[in-house]
């Protein structure tokens, strides 16, 4: 946070330059390594200055070497702001002098390295260096090369002068200079040379083309280099070549005049890649496609030969692409979900620029001038002058071009038209529809349009009143009905588009609009010429017997009719003609379905299942699947949810680098307010994604009168790196950091469970209150509304709800200064907040209540109330919204009301695709990725009210997109933005601004205690948005397969039967049936042995402390040179090698002479504090009087002090060696606790006193003392031979046991935060929960038949006891019997069926089963099993999991969809699953033997041995969803040398499981490989060690 007031800037600016020139030389002192000579000082600039005369000693070779030498040393060490005083005038002309001794050519080297690191260190340097004539220079040693190390350092020079100078380079000649002789240079120069090239190709003037046209055959050839680096930097030259000459034909024509375009045609065709080897990157892809189609826009004969290489093809891929499967919807979902935005629209502008333009009319050219203000329309439809001939010309030569674009990509183009929602992108994509249409002869042109959905579609477009839109729709319309007036008549009063036009025309404007008034003027004269009263369309429309016949449906609906189901069916026959999207929502059908199906009449349901989900012989589709279609594309036209973005330009990387600058805020306080000061007066700087809680932990100790600072400074100011200076804050967000390194933190050392690292006194302690969690004192408003404590700044200053189409003008927000209001926490806001009961309320789930009644069920989700509050939302939306939503209800759910036992996963009459919209999957992907409107709360409300209501409208990747951006805090959501668009811009120079760093916290736990350290890592950290990465005590392994290993460990730990937590096949079954234990999951691997582990860094010590003077001694063993660490029996210690030194308490103290006052103590002492105890002892002082912290129970001690000194007892005051007094912000990091459950204890403070030797031989003895052991108890040593829960169908809760409940939902609220962690984190969990289990978690409710998958031998015999309940209503007199059994010969009585012990009723065990209480005990069984005797359990869960991210969220996704996401994908592998899915590298190939032996074995594994294999190459059993292709990193596979004597046969393979890689030794055969494979799968298991 920077404060500034109005005045005394530049002395503020000059006390800042002193303080950080003063702070670069301590450091640089520090450092040692005698840099503080190149500071700005005297001394400096003496020593730069006598290297300038040795330069300029001409004809002393010697004297010049020595001081270029120095110059580049000064150079490459140096930085910009320890370099300010460097004279870059002063040597620039020497060095470039020296660049021309050609009689040295060491000088020539040296000279032209000075001036490569000048350009580094000093980037304002370049354009004195390109003024000087270096330039000229450069070339000429690429041109002439005499001394290779002089080119590839001048080409070095050449390549950073050419990201901002590429045009003197250019007129250099640098471009035949750099492409000359790059075959002379290594890979990487050349790699070099060609990204130099680009960057020189960059913004080329007109007159500069005859400086390339002699390297346009240079560069056509490196388009076939093997290399994919020089490929995808020589398509930048030719992009970049193309943008600067794309309005000259000619200068085209010659670029591509040696075969440039057709080999960038061939770098998209997917059956090249085998030759190249390579796939280009997502950006330069783009960049290749728009590279064609400005080619094709610029010049027709270039069109013309791209048509003859058959490019309509290969344009039909790039938009197919991966998707080559797919078809219809679930085509065009995947390209609105996967394809970047900017890569499809250059696809349509290439698929549009491939066809003759229209033909011009002075009236209809003129109206599109009108109606195009802002668009590309004039040029999209007419083209560039004289294309129109030569294309033309060429179309009627090759009529075969038109039949094929019109077969592959007219019915796509038609498609994307309607569901893009860019109106550039559909402009583009309609125009080619329109110029197509235009060119086809009437008989074709018939077939075409009756074929597709197009004439619907224009209705719709029309309907949007937009004059683009609209405009470009009346024309084509007009087009069509001008060539085919009686074959397309009815179909324009089918469609709709007579009643648009007429209800366009009627539209009177209230303000003048050109646009408006042109669309309404070309409306009218169509209607007048060819839609008038007596045309044939008008008559049609007047006589529209479909119309009727679905009107007349819609009443038989309405009266509640059955038999109308096989009229409903029959109309969406494709046997015959079905109502359009226009007929659909005139004749009242949707409402009167929604109602009908709504209405509880008993077996109307199961007739609409019945009537709709069976095919006839004559159809292809199931006509519940037309019916849906039907609906979806009613729902795409009649919607119009906007999207309101914060640039109107659409650039994603605009708002994140708008992200990374600082909001100007003024904090004033309250005007009712006395008790606190005002900071009004200053201007704050503070980061947008900084919280209100950062603000207050800054301003509570600046506005606190009569507070001690120390007393209230805030944990998170120190960790955040608070520079406190009077008149300059600036305020860093605490949850999420700004533009840093994910892998900034590799190198710190993880912390055991309780604490992350590096921590800090006030973390951990240093006084009674320290380790406590800052308290809140001020309550904050802006704009008049309370902001939360963890609310964003820039949600609270910028945050909008508004859902005008209009832009949200975000982007002012960052030009003002906001004002926040601060005041007291007042009495009534603490008392305001929420009662545990209250809270305890929110945490329950709908309902605990199991219904019995399946068609209850369906009904209760049917009729669950769906309202949307979205104000933009028309009725037509709402109606065919809540329409889908009940068929998609019914085609999900229909086994319920069948009388058969549910199956898993669901079979839905028909794929749950079919439901999904893709204009709104397109519209909130679009939405999603813009990240101001994320980061201030301020998406449209119709986003959230779709996705949780009617999530079934979005594919999986959508809901999945939805929720990382909306669940999992802004961190997260920019993470997965950036992660989204990262590589698919075109752009020529990408932005390098990273922001919203996810943090990791690492954590160490032990493997004999990992459950109990499960527990408590998670109590702490869940809650925490940061990552959470694992290790192991005594294991140097560390990231994500340790990780990923915890995960499975917990998961597999959690299925012990001890803890009672599940149903358990084998309790409810009994001793007496031989069910044998299980006693370990199926990939055969259990826990690890229990054993004492050493604790990496941490060593166990006696020390003898005097208890009148604190004096403190080490004993140590001089023998063998050691502490003592040894414990006895009777309480004595000594070497851990011998006992010839042996300590223990009493006797005299050597300084204060104090008899029996020495006692023993012992004390855990880590390297680090051993090395800073010796190195911040004072260096004149012989014994100094100190107060050490140690926690009191895993007696970890830490030394307080400054990185230099430690600090002094004076008084029982903690005082620097000056005397200052310091407080805990002063402190340097300490190091952490050691044991795993003392987090929360505050350190003591221990007075001691310190000797120098005592400190020196520690120091000297540590590294050689033995490291403490972690003990293994008896309850770990008892559960070597543990079992595990049989759940052959899922886990799910035991009825609570009263006698078991405080250990039972302490775990169920460790399982919440597990499942919670594991969604955030994306790790899977090896923990087959049940699938009600999961509807549970979903929100669903569960019902009678979902025991059937819980345990279905209870479910039949509970089923069987309803149906003779059910035979004995209808029939009174007929005995109850189940399985020829009377109900008391069952004897059966008032408990849960295998738990005893839980009471269906008070003293149910005493009360047998009777006729007349059967059915409560059915009853009371369901609610046991799946109601209220699991309740308790699932509220634990679901608070746990809410600690992580509300559960409501996960609404979103099916049961089965959730399965997935939690467990994993258990895929078959096959050969080609397999090819696609491994990445050879680093002495392997594709083709290499040991990798097509290693396919063949995977591929032939079986689901356990694929389990083994995963868990041995990941850490994980389960892979990720999607498969092992979805792997990330990707499964990579390297040769692992052999050394002799051995072969590679002797080697075991061996992994890197955080970058899931295998290193596989080069076998001689298939079968040697799989034995050593499996050995090493089945042996390196539990442990992560170097390899």
């Amino acid at each position: 946070m920077s404060a500034s007031s109005g005045a005394g800037d530049s002395d503020d600016v000059q006390s800042r330059l002193s303080g950080t020139s003063s702070a670069l030389q301590t450091l640089l002192r520090r450092l040692g390594n005698g840099m503080e000579d190149l500071l700005p000082n005297a001394s400096g600039r003496a020593r730069m200055k006598e290297l300038l005369s040795y330069l300029k000693e001409h004809g002393n070779d010697a004297k010049q070497m020595e001081a270029l030498t120095e110059l580049c040393e000064v150079l490459s060490m140096g930085q910009e702001e320890i370099l300010i005083g460097f004279n870059v005038d002063s040597f620039l002309p020497v060095l470039v002098e020296l660049l021309n001794a050609e009689h040295n050519p060491e000088i020539m080297l040296l000279s032209c390295r000075a001036i490569t690191h000048m350009l580094e260190v000093l980037p304002k340097s370049a354009a004195k260096v390109v003024t000087s004539g270096a330039v000229p220079i450069f070339c000429q040693r690429l041109l002439n090369i005499e001394f290779i190390d002089v080119a590839e350092q001048s080409l070095l020079a050449i390549h950073k002068l050419s990201v901002e100078h590429p045009e003197p380079i250019m007129k250099a000649n640098g471009l035949s200079a750099v492409l000359t002789f790059i075959d002379f240079f290594d890979i990487n120069t050349q790699r070099t040379a060609v990204m130099t090239a680009a960057n020189i190709c960059r913004n080329m003037s007109a007159d500069s083309f005859v400086y390339v046209a002699d390297m346009l055959q240079n560069l056509t050839f490196l388009l076939s280099n093997p290399d994919q680096k020089i490929v995808e930097s020589s398509c930048i030259c030719f992009s970049r070549l193309v943008d600067s000459f794309a309005k000259s034909s000619t200068q085209l024509e010659q670029i591509s005049s040696h075969g440039a375009l057709l080999r960038l045609l061939s770098l998209l065709r997917p059956g090249d890649r085998e030759s190249r080897g390579f796939d280009l990157t997502t950006g330069t892809y783009t960049l290749v496609v728009k590279t064609l189609a400005i080619c094709c826009r610029g010049s027709s004969s270039i069109a013309i030969s791209l048509l003859k290489e058959n490019i309509v093809q290969t344009v039909f891929h790039i938009i197919r692409k991966e998707d080559e499967k797919l078809g219809g919807n679930a085509l065009i979902t995947a390209v609105a979900v996967h394809r970047p935005m900017e890569q499809l629209l250059h696809t349509l502008m290439l698929a549009n620029e491939l066809l003759p333009p229209l033909r011009t009319d002075d009236r209809v050219t003129q109206f599109v001038r009108d109606i195009s203000h802002g668009t590309d329309m004039t040029q999209d439809l007419y083209g560039v002058e004289g294309s129109l001939s030569q294309l033309n010309n060429f179309v009627e030569q090759n009529p075969g071009v038109l039949v094929e674009y019109s077969q592959l990509l007219y019915p796509i183009l038609v498609d994307i038209s309607v569901t893009i929602v860019n109106d550039a992108m559909r402009i583009t994509c309609f125009s080619a529809v329109a110029k197509l249409l235009a060119s086809l002869k009437s008989d074709e042109l018939y077939n075409v349009v009756n074929g597709s959905q197009l004439l619907g579609y224009i209705s719709g477009f029309i309907a949007t009143g937009k004059p683009s839109i609209a405009g470009l729709a009346l024309m084509v319309a007009e087009m069509l009905l001008q060539k085919l007036p009686e074959k397309l008549a009815p179909h324009f009063a089918r469609e709709g588009i007579v009643h648009e036009v007429n209800r366009l025309c009627s539209k009177e404007l209230a303000v003048p609009d050109k646009a408006m008034d042109a669309l309404l003027d070309h409306a009218r004269h169509f209607q007048a010429s060819q839609l008038h009263t007596g045309s044939a369309a008008a008559a049609c429309a007047n006589s529209d017997k479909l119309l009727e016949k679905a009107s007349l449906i819609a009443k038989r609906l309405d009266a509640g009719e059955l038999e109308v189901l096989k009229d409903l069916r029959d109309l969406f026959s494709t046997a015959r003609e079905t109502p359009s999207c226009y007929q659909i929502l005139t004749s009242g059908l949707a409402a009167s379905l929604l109602s009908w199906l709504l209405q509880r009449v008993p077996g109307r349901l199961m007739a609409f299942v019945k009537a709709f989900c069976m095919k006839s012989p004559e159809q292809e589709d199931v006509p519940l699947q037309l019916l849906v279609s039907k609906f979806n594309e009613s729902l795409s036209l009649a919607e119009s949810f906007p999207i309101v973005m914060s640039d109107a330009t659409g650039d994603i990387t605009a708002g994140i680098k708008l992200l990374a600058q600082p909001l100007k805020i003024r904090l004033v306080r309250d005007a009712g307010e006395s008790s606190i000061a005002d900071y009004g007066n200053n201007v704050v700087l503070i980061e947008p994604l900084a919280t209100i809680k950062a603000v207050h932990d800054f301003l509570w100790p600046k506005v606190s009168q009569g507070s001690d600072d120390s007393e209230h400074s805030s944990p998170a100011m120190g960790a955040a790196g608070f520079e406190d200076r009077s008149e300059e804050r600036r305020l860093l967000d605490h949850e999420d950091e700004i533009d840093g390194d994910e892998d900034e933190d590799e190198d710190e050392p993880p912390a055991d469970i309780t604490r992350p690292t590096p921590a800090r006194p006030n973390q951990q302690g240093g006084d009674s209150t320290a380790g406590t969690e800052k308290v809140q004192a001020l309550s904050f408003f802006a704009n008049g509304r309370k902001v939360a404590f963890k609310c964003p700044i820039i949600q609270a200053v910028g945050g909008s709800t508004s859902d005008s189409q209009s832009l949200f003008n975000i982007r002012q927000v960052w030009d003002q200064v906001h004002t926040i209001t601060y005041r007291s926490l007042q009495p009534e806001e603490v008392s305001a907040s929420p009662s545990l009961a209250d809270a305890q309320a929110k945490l329950q789930f709908a309902t605990s209540t199991v219904l019995l009644s399946s068609e209850d069920a369906v009904y209760s989700m049917l009729v669950e109330e769906c309202e949307f509050a979205d104000a933009s939302m028309s009725a037509d939306t709402k109606l065919m919204l809540r329409t889908l939503r009940a068929l998609s209800v019914i085609n999900n759910q229909w086994e319920l009301m069948s009388d058969g036992q549910p199956t898993h996963p669901r079979s839905p009459m028909i794929k749950t695709s079919e439901f999904v919209n893709v204009k709104l999957s397109w519209k909130l992907m679009r939405q999603l990725q813009d990240p101001l409107m994320l980061c201030t709360s301020s998406l449209p409300s119709w986003c959230s009210e779709l996705a949780e209501n009617c999530g079934f409208l979005f594919p999986l990747e959508c809901r999945e997109f939805f929720t990382s951006c909306t669940a999992f805090g802004i961190s997260r959501a920019l993470h997965s933005l950036q992660h989204r668009v990262q590589g698919s811009s075109s752009s020529d120079r990408p932005s390098e601004v990273r922001i919203s760093r996810i943090q990791r916290e690492k954590i160490r736990v032990s493997r004999a205690r990992i459950l109990p350290s499960a527990m408590r890592a998670l109590e702490l950290y869940a809650s925490h948005r940061s990552i959470l990465e694992v290790e192991y005590f005594g294991e140097a392994g560390t990231g994500l397969g340790p990780t990923l290993e915890f995960f499975t460990l917990v998961s597999q730990a959690l299925q012990n039967s001890k803890l009672a937590l599940w149903r358990d096949s084998n309790s409810t079954r009994g001793e007496g049936e031989g069910g044998a234990a299980v006693t370990a999951p199926d990939d055969g691997l259990g826990e690890a042995p229990a054993q004492a582990e050493t604790i990496r860094g941490f060593h166990e010590i006696c020390i003898l402390r005097c208890s009148s003077c604190t004096t403190v001694s080490f004993p140590r063993c001089e023998r063998h040179s050691t502490l003592l660490t040894k414990h006895h029996e009777d309480g004595a210690a000594s070497c851990h090698k011998c006992e010839e030194t042996r300590v223990c308490g009493g006797g005299a103290c050597q300084h204060c002479k104090g008899s029996d006052s020495m006692a023993m103590e012992w004390w855990m002492l880590s390297d680090e504090e051993a090395t800073y105890l010796h190195s911040a002892f004072p260096s004149y002082q012989q014994a100094i009087d100190h107060i050490l912290l140690q926690c009191p129970e895993c007696r970890s001690v830490n030394f307080p002090g400054t990185e230099q000194n430690l600090i002094v007892n004076r008084g029982g005051k903690m005082t620097s060696q000056s005397g200052r007094v310091m407080h805990e912000v002063d402190y340097r990091a300490v190091t952490r606790h050691v044991s795993n459950s003392c987090s929360h204890l505050p350190l003591l403070k221990v007075p001691v006193r310190l000797a120098a030797e005592e400190c020196e031989a520690v120091a000297r003895l540590v590294s050689k003392t033995p490291e403490a052991e972690e003990g293994v108890d008896e309850a770990t040593q008892a559960r070597q031979t543990q079992t595990y829960v049989v759940a052959p169908y899922g886990l799910f809760p035991a009825p609570l046991q009263p006698d078991k409940e405080s250990a039972m939902l302490p775990c169920f609220l460790f399982l919440g935060r597990l499942v919670g962690k594991a969604l955030l984190d994306q790790r899977n969990l090896d923990l087959p929960l049940s699938p009600a289990f999961f509807k549970k978690m979903v929100g669903q409710e569960l019902t009678f038949q979902d025991l059937g998958t819980i345990d279905p031998k209870l479910y039949q015999t509970l089923k069987k006891m309803k149906e003779a309940m059910k035979t004995r209503e209808t029939n009174p007199t007929c005995e109850l019997l189940i399985d020829s059994c009377r109900v008391e010969d069952l004897c059966l009585d008032m408990t849960c069926p295998g738990y005893p012990d839980v009471l269906l009723v008070p003293e149910g065990n005493q009360v047998p089963v009777t006729d007349t209480n059967l059915h409560e005990y059915v009853e009371a069984v369901v609610q046991k099993v799946m109601g209220e005797g699991v309740e308790k359990q699932f509220e634990q869960f679901k608070r746990g999991f809410d600690e992580v991210f509300p559960m409501r969220h996960l609404r979103v996704f099916s049961p089965e969809e959730l399965e997935l996401h939690v467990r994993g994908d258990i895929e078959k592998w096959d050969a080609d699953t397999l090819r696609a899915a491994i990445q050879p590298d680093h002495g392997y190939s594709e083709g290499s033997l040991p990798v097509l032996y290693l396919i063949n074995v995977m591929s032939s594994m079986d689901k356990s041995e694929r389990r083994l294999l995963m868990r041995f190459l990941t850490g994980s059993p389960t892979l990720p969803a999607g498969g092992i292709r979805r792997l990330n990193p990707r499964l990579t596979v390297v040769r692992k040398e052999a050394e002799a004597p051995l072969t590679a046969d002797d080697y075991l393979p061996s992994v890197m499981t955080c970058a899931n890689y295998l290193k596989l030794p080069e076998y001689s055969s298939e079968e040697i490989l799989r034995k050593q494979l499996f050995t090493a799968m089945r042996e390196g298991q539990l442990c992560f060690l170097l390899s």
